[in-house]
């Protein structure tokens, strides 16, 4: 008889021993047979590929970004996801020569995981895939074009399947229309409850997931007269996942950012530069770091009269409720739109972010080309946040039973079991102490928390 296979992207250790057992104890339910968890580790690539690979190194075409960024092999996006997983990298920032060796250690990886993809995709019944915006978007892409059972984690969503085997919409097979939100049928909207959660998240930042353990200052002082600027940028950390919700022609964010200067500075706009107050948290203090220095690089080229740099950790409210309102909000993505929408500004922001795009909630692009042209527009070409819209994404993202903090998320089940703080989990200084708690569970106990989290799994569908 041969076996189901569940392909784990991670051995079963720590919180991949949670996320591996769950889905197994979920895949076999939902298809009423046994299964085997096997992890594959990773294999060299097909001749076909190493003809593909030398082939674009030797005619220099794989040294101009825009090539690179748009590889494609074997029906598969892999300059997409290399350039995500090089960006993420810490030795790439350390010098040109460490990026030029990471872009051509990752588009050889990236090859690879294509080849060994399509070989063990007849194999195998369902995945469990981590961070499916680098490398592991090539395992979801194949894996979903091959119909398989595919699992996954990743923000906005909690703990998620989609279901290829089924007839579900070739849309889904792209992984940024996976994770980003949209309205299906089954959902209701309670209109107000979303927005009224964004304003609260704004007075208190610290309920943000990714702001838990963020060192902010008060605003206490007349330092900055912020009503004489018509921007505000909002700079990410340069090693967030720009292409997760995909590609609109930037590699990544410091590229991103140094694009928005340029063409401001030549507007003459007069323009804030708020960094992430997570670029002075020392809980990552590897990122932060190096994040902090890429920042200071990048502002000091751009340093006169009309642009004011902020370079201290201040919460986004202290400036929603500085500015003037006809400040436009710049970012690239994320939640200080959506808390800037939801405060009564325009916002402008690229296609590739949380929600699907035919959420008019911000003045958004696809392309440089598109960006351009938004950044020369003044305040009143810009349109406001369709109320509608804003009202629906709030909601998905705040309020429905999966979203983060609510009784379906399995951070929630999994603190809960362990009577942790939402803390403890975010400081990746004390990792170890959950660490120890997976794995020194009893038997009974953590069988009684896989199987929670097992049911509370949410199904994406369109």
């Amino acid at each position: 008889m041969s076996k189901n296979i569940l392909f784990v992207s991670r051995p079963t250790k720590g919180f991949y021993r949670i996320f591996n057992l769950s889905c197994l104890t979920h895949i076999e339910r939902l298809t009423k047979k046994k299964f085997t968890i096997q992890y594959f580790k990773y294999s060299y690539p097909d001749l076909k590929f190493l003809m593909f690979y030398f082939y674009k190194i030797f005619s220099l075409q794989v040294f101009k970004k825009e090539n690179y960024l748009n590889l494609k092999y074997r029906n598969c996006e892999i300059g997409r996801y290399a350039t995500s997983r090089t960006f993420r990298d810490l030795t790439t920032y350390r010098s040109k020569f460490n990026k030029t060796v990471n872009l051509l250690k990752y588009f050889f990886l990236a090859g690879s995981n294509v080849d060994q993809a399509y070989r063990i995709a007849d194999k195998i019944q369902g995945a469990y895939l981590d961070h499916p915006g680098y490398l592991n978007g090539i395992f979801f892409r194949i894996f979903a074009i091959k119909k398989k059972i595919i699992y996954s984690n990743n923000y906005p969503r909690s703990l998620f399947f989609v279901n290829f085997n089924k007839k579900s919409d070739l849309r889904l097979n792209k992984i940024e229309n996976t994770l980003r939100l949209f309205l299906r049928k089954n959902h209701k909207i309670k209109s107000s409850e979303g927005k009224k959660k964004i304003l609260e998240l704004i007075k208190n930042p610290k309920k943000n997931p990714c702001m838990s353990v963020t060192r902010i200052k008060k605003f206490g002082h007349k330092k900055y007269n912020l009503q004489n600027y018509d921007y505000i940028v909002y700079c990410h950390s340069f090693m967030d996942g720009a292409l997760w919700y995909g590609n609109d022609g930037f590699l990544n964010l410091e590229e991103w950012l140094e694009f928005t200067l340029h063409y401001l500075k030549i507007n003459n706009a007069r323009v804030i530069i708020k960094p992430h107050p997570n670029f002075w948290n020392e809980k990552i203090w590897s990122y932060a770091k190096n994040d902090k220095t890429i920042f200071n690089q990048i502002v000091k080229k751009f340093q006169n009269e009309n642009f004011l740099v902020i370079n201290e950790p201040y919460s986004n409210s202290d400036f929603l409720k500085r500015i003037k309102k006809k400040t436009i909000l710049i970012s690239h993505h994320g939640t200080p739109l959506l808390e800037g929408s939801v405060s009564g500004f325009k916002t402008i922001c690229s296609k590739s972010t949380l929600w699907a795009p035919k959420y008019k909630i911000s003045n958004q692009w696809g392309s440089k080309a598109e960006y351009s042209k938004l950044l020369k527009k003044n305040w009143k070409n810009l349109r406001y946040a369709n109320k509608k819209d804003l009202n629906i994404i709030t909601y998905l993202l705040t309020k429905t039973k999966y979203a983060y903090g609510e009784s379906k998320h399995y951070e929630t089940t999994l603190l809960k079991h362990f009577n942790m703080k939402r803390i403890d989990i975010q400081d990746q200084k004390n990792t170890h102490k959950i660490f120890n708690k997976i794995n020194n569970a009893p038997k009974n106990s953590f069988s009684k928390l896989v199987n929670k989290i097992s049911h509370n799994i949410e199904e994406v569908t369109l």
